[in-house]
């Protein structure tokens, strides 16, 4: 059984609240850019359809749940030349 990879980074009780709060599109563009992040050991550079591909959404609906971490302050976006570049931001409690 493969292990959550946002499990790095938040407690099991942040994430049920988390999941509950975002929703599982959102949570799902997480968990890929943290998993990325954990991968590389910093920015994630993954252009949006790649994200997702990955979690077998539309881009629209990638495009909403970014929105989503951008507003609960768990992600941020900057352009770097034509790429997107995503960073976790840590979880304040």
């Amino acid at each position: 059984m493969q292990s959550d990879p946002c499990g790095e980074y938040f407690s099991e009780e942040i994430l049920q609240g988390l999941i509950a709060k975002i929703g599982l599109p959102a949570y799902a563009v997480l968990s890929i850019i943290a998993a990325a992040e954990s991968d590389t050991g910093g920015p994630v550079r993954m252009p949006i359809e790649k994200i997702a591909e990955l979690m077998g959404k539309s881009v629209e609906t990638t495009r909403s749940a970014l929105d989503i971490l951008r507003k609960n302050d768990l992600v941020t976006t900057e352009l770097q030349g034509r790429n997107n570049v995503y960073r976790l931001l840590p979880l304040s409690v």
